[in-house]
């Protein structure tokens, strides 16, 4: 995962590409990181749907030290896999829609909200729900920059939302 070719730079990129590995590393004195986690020590190579609430205590999401390095940049890879998909979802409704252009990053986060605005109760949310999986993940804050960085670097922002604040999507929900 460490290797999934994103810009992890302060977005808009500036040219210079930082890896997902880089992001993690200089991440690590602002929010600690356990030195082995659950996810380490069962050997998931990945996380899915299905392993994610098996695998994730999102109540301790967030907690300095409860989660490794690579733990944290699997849940990266894993929120930019649902991003794509949603990205994917949308352009294939703009084409036959007859809309033209490709959604950028702030139409992505507007559609991810408005999908999760529809529980008007967050624990209603399904547990196998991969965008409410999303929105657990993305409060990491290490997590949440790295999503947000390569999101807006991939997809481009919007200038109307502004791209100053590195948890842009955050604010949406």
């Amino acid at each position: 995962h460490f290797s999934f070719p994103y810009n992890f730079g302060p977005a808009p990129s500036s040219g210079t590409k930082t890896t997902l590995a880089e992001h993690v590393r200089d991440c690590e004195k602002e929010f600690p990181y356990a030195t082995q986690d659950l996810v380490d020590k069962l050997k998931i190579e990945s996380l899915s749907a299905e392993a994610f609430d098996r695998h994730i205590d999102r109540n301790l999401l967030a907690t300095p030290g409860h989660l490794s390095a690579v733990t944290v940049a699997k849940l990266i890879h894993y929120c930019l896999l649902i991003l794509e998909s949603e990205a994917e979802m949308m352009t294939w409704k703009r084409l036959d829609q007859s809309v033209p252009g490709a959604p950028d990053a702030c139409d992505i986060a507007n559609s991810v909200a408005a999908k999760m605005n529809r529980y008007k109760d967050p624990s209603k949310i399904p547990e196998y729900d991969h965008l409410g999986q999303f929105l657990s993940a993305v409060k990491h804050p290490i997590v949440g920059r790295g999503v947000s960085h390569a999101a807006i670097n991939r997809w481009g922002a919007s200038e109307r939302f502004g791209i100053s604040d590195s948890r842009w999507f955050q604010r949406r929900f």
